[in-house]
């Protein structure tokens, strides 16, 4: 049984062992389902200014499962909005209406030197 899952995109760089980032679920609050990396720019005209990256992906899978309207469903509806944008934009505007769901991940986890312009 899984109680936890990390999404690592395939051309992510650590700085540091993949392994001390299970410790971050521990910061989670009641409510967080999901732990993303802000994004400081945005080019997507269908966001606010701020932005989630998706490139590291912390998922609470026990959470998930009681996700309400469910998880693959809450996706599907915001996808209808933005076609042709990609997962990035659709998790972005969804946690843009329910920021309850959403822990902040430090940019030291995915970093780029535009996204962590206050140091790691």
């Amino acid at each position: 049984k899984l109680d936890a899952a990390i999404f690592v995109d395939t051309d992510m760089i650590f700085l540091r062992a993949p392994g001390d980032l299970w410790p971050e679920f521990e910061h989670f609050t009641d409510q967080a389902m999901v732990g993303m990396v802000p994004c400081r720019t945005n080019s997507s005209k269908q966001l606010d200014k701020k932005c989630w990256n998706s490139g590291l992906i912390l998922f609470n899978i026990t959470l998930l499962k009681d996700f309400p309207g469910g998880w693959t469903q809450a996706n599907l509806e915001v996808l209808a909005h933005l076609k042709p944008y990609g997962d990035q934009e659709i998790l972005s505007n969804l946690f843009k209406k329910i920021p309850m769901y959403l822990h902040e991940v430090s940019c030291e986890w995915n970093y780029r030197r535009t996204q962590c312009q206050e140091g790691v």
